[in-house]
């Protein structure tokens, strides 16, 4: 209700069956009262970059197509998300309204109208409602223009700074393409599988150590460049990699501010002013879906008895089921992680996830601090191996899911 003559953002990551649902999706909107719909050149729109244009010509919301990191193609995975007004995503009051909806509904609304030629920017029309197809690449380009010294880097590459970044053949190719080599100086080359591909180049956009792994080869060779990266599907998650140094997700992308040393430099100055959090993402693809939720829902039947006790010398100080309140509206999320913290600062964390459309994904996080005079230079999985174990015995899922190890580790 209450989107009659506003504007609808559509776009996707580029993946199979992107274009035809993109269509379905106008006419639909036409049919509805939408006035306007802004859709990307050849139906192209990251999800970060969606968020921004909903924000910047005031959308009543979006509609990105995109199944994230999983992979794509005719035998892959395809998603559908709804970004509200803010730009951010659908708070659970709204997913849960369009679930119950989806239960009931009977007929839907359309309009029979030509497809719209998706590949010229400029205005069209679908039976009447105004379709704007704009440059993807153009608005976000400008953001990050306001958000970031793009003088400087200008200077950074023109002094011989080189990078990899590895679109994963997913949607950040172009905005890659524009921004660092276009806007930024860096030398044709930088942006590799940069075309998005409606299978991902046969790949899988998930930008860790086992499907970036060329990346990753690349950048601790002798010869590597400064400074690597790569993305995921949709281009809202990202991998770091310096020459000679791959920096997690708990180290702080601050500390890679504009500052003239290497990473591995920088990374190294941090840990030994702050300290380390080693840590790693254990992730089991396709679980069986009940065998999964029964091992979620016996970790958190033990919820109210774990906080006091002690595993192997770790004493649990936390034992809860996240749930987030958005502080905008109120709305609350929960079950969003069994979270288990010890006394020494280290925390497990169990959450299942719901992009992939076979069986569930498993995560387990396993973090801990290692103070400044400490062990920084530890293999990470024997760094947390303590935690790895107490894990398995916290849930058994080698007992309840039959995987003896991880599918991917991040």
């Amino acid at each position: 209700e209450g989107f009659e003559g506003k504007v609808l953002v559509i776009g996707g990551d580029g993946r199979y069956y992107n274009d035809v649902v993109i269509q379905k999706a106008i006419r639909i909107a036409s049919a509805n009262g939408f006035g306007t719909v802004l859709v990307g050149q050849n139906g192209l729109l990251s999800t970060p970059a969606a968020s921004n244009v909903i924000r910047h010509y005031k959308a009543f919301g979006g509609i990105v197509l995109s199944a994230s990191h999983n992979p794509g193609g005719p035998e892959g995975d395809f998603g559908i998300k709804y970004n509200v007004g803010n730009g951010g995503p659908a708070p659970e009051k709204i997913t849960e309204a369009v679930f119950a909806r989806s239960q009931v509904i009977d007929r839907y609304l359309t309009v029979d109208a030509p497809d719209v030629d998706l590949s010229r920017i400029g205005t069209h029309h679908s039976a009447g409602m105004v379709v704007e197809v704009i440059d993807p690449v153009a608005d976000y380009a400008a953001l990050m223009e306001k958000l970031f010294d793009f003088p400087k880097l200008r200077q950074l590459f023109a002094a011989g700074f080189r990078m990899r970044f590895d679109a994963m053949h997913a949607i950040t190719g172009p905005y890659a393409h524009r921004i660092l080599e276009d806007m930024l100086g860096a030398p044709m080359g930088t942006v590799i599988n940069g075309t998005p591909s409606p299978d991902f180049g046969g790949g899988h956009p998930d930008p860790n150590l086992v499907y970036a792994k060329d990346l990753y080869d690349l950048m601790m060779s002798p010869d590597g460049p400064d400074f690597g990266a790569a993305s995921d599907g949709d281009g809202d998650r990202n991998l770091i990699i310096g020459k000679g140094r791959f920096v997690t997700p708990s180290d702080s992308l601050a500390m890679l501010a504009a500052r003239r040393q290497s990473v591995d430099e920088i990374v190294r100055e941090h840990w030994a002013t702050y300290g380390r959090n080693y840590y790693t993402r254990h992730d089991y693809d396709e679980v069986d879906t009940a065998a999964a939720n029964a091992l979620m829902d016996a970790l958190r039947a033990r919820l109210p008895s774990l906080k006091g006790e002690s595993f192997d010398g770790h004493d649990v100080v936390l034992a809860d089921d996240f749930a987030y309140t958005d502080p905008i509206d109120g709305s609350v999320s929960s079950k969003q992680g069994i979270r288990i913290g010890f006394k020494d600062g280290s925390r497990i964390v169990f959450r299942l996830s719901g992009t992939g459309t076979v069986g569930a994904t498993l995560r387990v996080y396993l973090e801990r601090y290692e103070p400044p005079h400490g062990q920084h230079d530890l293999d990470t999985q024997a760094a947390l191996a303590p935690l790895i174990i107490l894990a398995e015995k916290l849930a058994g899922i080698a007992e309840r899911t039959g995987r003896a190890a991880p599918s991917v580790i991040t």
